[in-house]
């Protein structure tokens, strides 16, 4: 049995709380796992962009969230928590779930406005703005000596039952680098919805610990059995310089069956792979029977790879 006592009041070890990650929670309905609910789930607390000059480093600027200044170590440690504003910030959490956005009859309104636009940045918007404890979990991240900010923030990352805010609350988590949090990724990659399992992985890009990150990832991915999910796993491998990561990837290149697989993993190529992968693509470009999204993908994969084709032809020697 779950402990709902200790769901939104404490954390206790895992041992302690009993919890069996592949049973639902109470109230809690798995999620439908949606392409674009995944893609867009970094923005929501400012994931570094894909194929970056730093594969797993966060800058301060790609830490911020929609209208959040980043945190910074200096400004934890010389500025206490004011006790008004940390009170307000426990009870709505403990209060979060009284906050719902209705979309109902809200056509023409800032809410039903906000809730068409499809940019990445458009979509970080929606989520943030629509889930109180997104902003919540950003100011939970702001201070790093309050030991009850410490627990709320892993208490979101290990238990909250709502998926998004769960996810940002783990790459904020991850962004502190701290070796001791490896339990919450190890349970979120066994949990039984699809996107809390998606967040641990963009958890990991970012947390600093690459080695035993890859070991994780490359784990779960034998395990998965949803065919974008294992993708991802490589795609976050790869970026963290794992050999075996891209060999995954070009596996599924020309493996599968999916086009969107096939995609994603022509994408992951673009930003990860070296210059072998340009002739790959070519290749891939001159077969007439794929789909033109397909085609597209390949196409901007070997723009992004052809620097690197023209250092390994330069250095060859004549």
């Amino acid at each position: 049995m779950v402990n709902t006592g200790a769901w939104h009041h404490g954390l206790s070890d895992l041992e302690q709380f009993n919890y069996n990650p592949k049973v639902p929670k109470p109230q809690a309905a798995a999620q439908a796992l949606t392409l674009p609910f995944l893609l867009g789930l970094g923005a929501c607390v400012g994931l570094p962009p894909a194929g970056g000059p730093n594969h797993g480093a966060t800058s301060t600027a790609d830490a911020q969230a929609p209208g959040a200044t980043a945190p910074t170590a200096a400004h934890a440690a010389k500025t206490p928590v004011d006790p008004q504003i940390l009170q307000t910030l426990l009870q709505l959490f403990d209060n979060q779930d009284t906050f719902q956005v209705s979309l109902s009859g809200a056509a023409g309104t800032p809410e039903g406005d906000l809730a068409t636009v499809g940019s990445p940045q458009g979509f970080a918007l929606r989520n943030y703005y629509f889930h109180l404890g997104i902003p919540l979990a950003r100011a939970f991240s702001f201070d790093d000596s309050d030991p009850m900010i410490q627990k709320k923030l892993k208490t979101a990352a290990y238990y909250d039952q709502n998926s998004q805010t769960r996810s940002a609350a783990m790459i904020l988590l991850a962004q502190r680098q701290d070796i001791n949090d490896k339990p919450v990724f190890d349970q979120a990659l066994q949990f039984f919805d699809h996107s809390v399992r998606f967040g641990a992985m963009e958890a990991l890009a970012v947390w600093g610990h690459p080695s035993t990150a890859i070991h994780m990832l490359n784990s779960y991915r034998k395990q998965e059995n949803i065919p974008i999910l294992k993708i991802y796993a490589a795609t976050m491998m790869a970026r963290l310089g794992s050999d075996r990561g891209l060999a995954a990837l070009r596996d599924s290149l020309q493996n599968n069956g999916s086009w969107v697989v096939q995609a994603m993993a022509a994408r992951a190529l673009g930003n990860y792979g070296s210059a072998q992968d340009y002739d790959t693509m070519i290749s891939l470009i001159s077969q007439a029977s794929q789909n033109d999204f397909l085609l597209a993908e390949y196409c901007v994969a070997a723009l992004k790879l052809f620097p690197k084709k023209s250092a390994a032809t330069a250095q060859q020697p004549l």
